[in-house]
């Protein structure tokens, strides 16, 4: 994959001699508008954005005095490190990225002390991501019984600051073996929107710098929704195909032959000479019995 513009900044720019990129990630620094890239070195912590004001910042690792991180709602990833008086926080859409730095800077002895004490008890792996209060909820009150929750990712429908019909509802895009459904549970109620796997006929996916579209077309209506979580939303694609894929064997019973056919059938039997002419005749009169 070749380096984002951002990431090329920094090796052309700000890199130091001998410096080693351990991970990078695209993210923010301090604003939701000011998207960039994340670098992790042997050296630094660094934030490089190439954009129409060209913003660089780097902290030295062994400036960093501590370290805290946070999950927002499955969405961004927080990690928030302070360097004497001074806090900088960083925003990462990647998760592998987000634990690769959260490791990297514990393993050298930033994150000793009180590191997970402010966000969570044990550090972030792939099978501990909390459930979403909207994924709880929908399990609670929507889903029935013989079906399950098979993924989920966080993110919302209509349009950012939108209005009306378009305003933003943050919430949940649920995968089950029967349904996909955006459920978003609220202090003023809740929000609602199922399509059954087998009514889907097209899933259109349409990523962004800051984030991923999924429209999921039937053949009367459409579904739109958007997430900053690329990962987790390429695994609920996926789910979907694979729960369109997985069609139920209808078990229907063979036509029943008529008199005149089972006659055809016996008579081609006794030409091979798999049946006698006896065994013809006395099957003949059966049948012709019950015509």
């Amino acid at each position: 994959m070749p380096d984002s513009k951002h990431l090329t900044l920094f090796k052309t720019q700000h890199q130091i001699e001998g410096e080693q990129i351990i991970s990078t990630s695209e993210g923010n620094m301090g604003g939701l508008f000011s998207i960039g890239e994340m670098i992790l070195t042997d050296q630094r912590l660094c934030f490089c954005e190439d954009g129409r004001k060209p913003k660089f910042t780097a902290l030295l690792l062994t400036d960093i005095t501590s370290m805290s991180k946070m999950m927002n709602m499955g969405i961004m990833k927080t990690i928030t490190v302070n360097t004497g008086d001074k806090e900088h926080t960083f925003n990462l859409s990647d998760k592998s990225t987000f634990q690769t730095i959260c490791t990297h800077l514990q393993d050298l002895g930033i994150a000793k002390k009180g590191f997970w004490e402010t966000t969570s008890p044990e550090p972030i792996s792939e099978d501990s991501t909390p459930e979403s209060k909207h994924v709880t909820k929908f399990k609670e009150s929507h889903l029935e019984s013989d079906d399950k929750v098979v993924t989920s990712v966080e993110g919302y429908i209509g349009d950012m600051m939108g209005k009306g019909d378009n305003t933003q509802h943050n919430g949940a895009l649920i995968v089950t073996s029967k349904q996909v459904a955006f459920y978003r549970k609220g202090l003023l109620g809740e929000i609602l929107e199922t399509i059954p796997l087998k009514s889907i006929t097209s899933i259109e996916r349409r990523p962004t710098l800051r984030h991923c579209t999924i429209r999921i077309h039937t053949s009367h209506d459409d579904l739109t929704f958007k997430t900053l979580d690329k990962e987790q939303e390429a695994i609920v694609v996926k789910a979907i195909e694979d729960g369109r894929a997985i069609e139920p064997v209808s078990q229907t019973a063979p036509a029943p032959q008529n008199g005149l056919d089972t006659l055809r059938e016996l008579n081609e039997l006794k030409e091979l000479g798999i049946i006698t002419e006896e065994e013809f005749n006395a099957k003949k009169q059966t049948i012709l019995a019950a015509i």
